[in-house]
């Protein structure tokens, strides 16, 4: 029995991960986070390269 209890909870798991997922691609946030990560990488690598 707690065999099929973990695996409900499992699969509730994963099926809210994909939602939660799907709506931050749909509202834009992923768009607007990656781009934001990318400026942060290039504002890394150009401070390491002008030392």
């Amino acid at each position: 029995m707690k065999h099929h209890r973990d695996s409900i909870a499992s699969v509730v798991g994963l099926v809210l991960g994909v939602m939660l997922m799907a709506g931050t691609i749909v509202t834009d946030e992923y768009v607007h986070a990656a781009s934001a990560e990318a400026r942060g990488y290039q504002a890394l690598f150009a401070a390491g390269a002008a030392r």
